[in-house]
């Protein structure tokens, strides 16, 4: 069984994306490209995998998995978690 969808989860990597890139005007929901509208550099990748691994409790191993399919939109990385949460209780 599937755990339950975190609802508190989006406005926080919402909030947290955002932080990395205050000055950028581009709006930002759960279907944005983070990596071709340049909102996600490496170095935000990084940050991002710090703030999953230590927020949300999903370890992060940037080398295991194709960061331009999984991390692409807001949608992809809340489905990425999902599925690390499930794969780290079952």
């Amino acid at each position: 069984m599937d755990p339950a969808p975190d609802t508190s989860l989006r406005p926080r990597l919402l909030a947290f994306i955002r932080g990395l890139n205050a000055e950028s005007r581009l709006e930002l929901n759960e279907c944005t490209s983070l990596l071709q509208s340049g909102l996600l550099d490496s170095a935000a990748m990084l940050q991002l995998a710090e703030w999953i691994q230590r927020e949300v409790g999903v370890d992060v191993d940037l080398l295991q998995f194709n960061l331009s399919k999984e991390w692409d939109t807001i949608g992809d990385i809340e489905g990425f978690i999902q599925r690390r949460r499930h794969n780290q209780t079952g």
